[in-house]
């Protein structure tokens, strides 16, 4: 996690203590400081030798057997597909798609941490980035997808989540149980 006390954003010995949390995340960083941000996310992000922990099997086995339609996560490591899990709504995208946003290139997903390049740039010229919603930028089309999802739902299961990133916590209003 981030905020937390042992969160990515508070250990020692990382050179990132001069920046705030956010602004390490964030579209600004990318395209303003993005020596820092890449850095930052080589360093911090790479969640590729990560394995599913047993909510993620679980939730996968339930929508094997029919008992659960969907999953929405903000988590942008890939575990749930790790896991098995299908239908999923990634609403802060993942580290598993890597492209250009001026041609739309696609790179291969451990692209940017395999890569040696300070600022990794496309033939276009353009910057490669990962596919996940910084700061400053717009939820992708699996949140309206997501919200769709939950006002369906008969049920609604929330876990591994603070509630305190906006607008994901507004998710929750979706839900009417019937």
């Amino acid at each position: 996690d981030f905020r937390s006390e042992d969160g990515l954003y508070h250990q020692h010995g990382v050179p990132f203590y001069n920046y705030e949390p956010e602004y390490l995340l964030n579209r600004e960083c990318l395209y303003h400081n993005p020596i820092v941000f890449y850095e930052f996310y080589r360093q911090k992000l790479d969640c590729r030798r990560n394995q599913p922990n047993a909510a993620h099997f679980k939730l996968a086995e339930m929508e094997a057997a029919g008992k659960l339609n969907c999953v929405v996560t903000q988590n942008i490591d890939g575990l749930h597909q790790k896991a098995g899990s299908k239908n999923i709504f990634e609403i802060h995208g993942t580290i598993n798609r890597v492209y250009c946003p001026k041609c739309g290139k696609e790179y291969p997903s451990d692209y940017l941490f395999t890569n040696h390049a300070v600022i990794p740039k496309c033939n276009c010229r353009g910057q490669i980035r990962p596919d996940i919603t910084l700061y400053g930028e717009q939820l992708p089309h699996a949140f309206t997808d997501a919200v769709k999802a939950i006002k369906k739902a008969d049920m609604l299961i929330v876990a591994g989540t603070s509630l305190a990133v906006h607008p994901a916590n507004t998710l929750l209003s979706y839900f009417t149980g019937d």
